[in-house]
């Protein structure tokens, strides 16, 4: 079920910040914390080249908790320092929160760092560009306290305060599920992740403005603490490694349905959560763009031995 979503209140609101939080609350140590993640990475935050490249039409980042993660996330969000700030940004985020295939919000986001107003032209094309039984209209609170929507844009809110020049953008954001009723029936076509990629695909053709679409996005999550009964070893994490960059490479064909498949052998039994947020991308870029992997690792938690796996990305312009 694909859902454009209204609401009473015209902003998320971000609430992953403070003491009991997974970043700071104050602006100047938020800077801080993102300064810090590109040092760790080994990635120099300055722009040497004034002359501005074309900007990537989207990149893959990681949500999870930037204490844990936060290296990972500089190697999807660096190839925009010294392109073409984007103008309007999509977020491909996953549903933690409620059992959605696609949901559309038509509301900005609201931080310590700001607000970033709704790019309501795109949400109103994107709805034009989606069948009738494709939607339900009705109040939802799948975006609030939603971290993977909160994260990659309090990054890029962050980078806007280092280069003011990338501060002012809107902001379309979207949440879906991790296809799994697709998996176990081997077919995405005609889905809402099918019409909703083919939508933004038309949306950008047609759109003059700068738009960067982010997916964001974790890979394995296995161990314990999502419902597995053993710990994982060594030869597990071997094996999920492998798995998950097996689906990277496919993914960088270019050919959504190629990607799916990669998921059908195990029914995505290492609970992959970004399948369709991921399948969406690469519908919707698929004539303008290729995707790279620029870094994978894994988050391992020796107490209940559980793993999460985080990746970044990019897509980079289609040549020819």
């Amino acid at each position: 079920m694909l859902q454009f979503i209204p609401h009473s209140q015209n902003y998320i609101k971000a609430d992953h910040h403070g003491p009991r939080g997974c970043y700071p609350a104050a602006p100047e140590q938020i800077e801080m914390m993102v300064r810090e993640h590109f040092a760790r990475a080994g990635f120099n935050l300055t722009m040497s080249d004034t002359s501005l490249r074309q900007m990537p039409p989207g990149i893959l980042v990681p949500h999870l908790d930037f204490r844990v993660g936060g290296h990972v996330y500089p190697h999807g969000y660096y190839p925009l320092i010294g392109a073409e700030a984007p103008e309007q940004v999509i977020v491909l985020g996953v549903a933690h929160h409620a059992a959605v295939d696609v949901a559309v919000s038509r509301r900005g986001f609201s931080s310590p760092l700001g607000d970033l107003q709704p790019a309501l032209d795109l949400y109103e094309a994107l709805r034009g560009e989606c069948s009738q039984e494709a939607f339900e209209v009705e109040e939802c609170e799948c975006f609030d306290g939603e971290h993977s929507i909160e994260f990659p844009l309090i990054y890029l809110q962050a980078l806007g305060r280092i280069f003011p020049e990338r501060r002012d953008f809107e902001v379309l954001n979207l949440v879906c599920g991790g296809m799994q009723n697709e998996i176990e029936v081997e077919d995405p076509r005609g889905t809402a992740y099918d019409e909703i990629g083919r939508a933004i695909s038309r949306v950008l053709e047609r759109s003059r403005k700068r738009i960067l679409l982010i997916v964001s996005v974790d890979g394995a999550h296995v161990g314990p603490r999502f419902g597995a009964e053993d710990g994982v070893s060594e030869r597990q994490l071997m094996d999920i490694r492998s798995a998950d960059k097996d689906a990277f490479s496919v993914a960088s064909l270019g050919n959504p349905d190629l990607f799916f498949e990669t998921f059908l052998p195990t029914l995505n039994e290492r609970n992959f959560d970004g399948v369709g947020a991921l399948y969406i991308a690469l519908r919707a870029l698929e004539k303008r763009a290729r995707f790279e992997l620029s870094c994978y690792d894994q988050w391992f938690w020796p107490p209940d031995q559980s793993v999460v796996t985080l990746a970044a990305g990019v897509f980079w312009p289609a040549v020819g």
